[in-house]
């Protein structure tokens, strides 16, 4: 039985899923809502200071648009609980890779390609502004990141799991996110093309 990390959105998630049910596995982390330059800057870098909970009680949640990935965005951002969206685990993703848990990593791109970051002075992190009713008192949005950035981004993120664990398998070019899941989203569209 192979155990599984996950990074980027649903796609790695769906596929270690059926990874699981086809060949016998267990997904034992999940790093969701992280675009790549983030989890690079934050945790190995540490270029910035990662997302904590004072960020998160100065954030006024918008009880009419959040929902309860509103809170799971954040958290999975913060040191304490990277890797652990809907996962049945107690360990951060930091804390399995240090004791060689896994053996297969999937990864996709889609935060790079569709997020953009909020930015408060030196602090970036990924936010959706409408779940905020005071975002815009903070916060102002960044831009996309660029393709060369998200390509150097992810050789570090690679890196750094194989040199944890060189016998782990990463599959990542294979699973460059689909655009025609957006068909009618030409921005959307236009962005995915661009990192081929």
């Amino acid at each position: 039985m192979s155990n599984i990390l996950t990074f980027g959105s649903c796609l790695s998630r769906y596929i270690a899923r059926s990874y699981k049910r086809l060949y016998s596995g267990e997904i034992i982390s999940s790093v969701y809502h992280n675009r790549s330059d983030y989890f690079v800057e934050s945790f190995i870098t540490n270029v910035q200071k990662p997302v904590d909970n004072s960020t998160i009680s100065e954030l006024a949640l918008n009880h009419s648009n959040a929902d309860e990935d509103s809170i799971n965005i954040l958290e999975n951002q913060t040191l304490a609980r990277c890797g652990m969206h809907k996962v049945d685990t107690v360990e951060n993703i930091f804390s399995l890779i240090e004791k060689n848990l896994y053996d297969i990593i999937f990864i996709d791109n889609f935060m790079d390609i569709a997020a953009k970051l909020s930015h408060c002075g030196d602090e970036k992190v990924f936010l959706r502004p409408q779940d905020y009713t005071n975002y815009s008192l903070k916060y102002k949005i960044g831009d996309y990141i660029s393709t060369t950035k998200s390509v150097e981004s992810f050789n570090l993120i690679i890196d750094y799991f194989k040199k944890r664990n060189p016998k782990a398998k990463i599959f990542f070019f294979f699973f460059h996110f689909p655009w025609n899941t957006y068909e009618n989203d030409e921005q959307r569209k236009k962005r995915s093309l661009s990192f081929f």
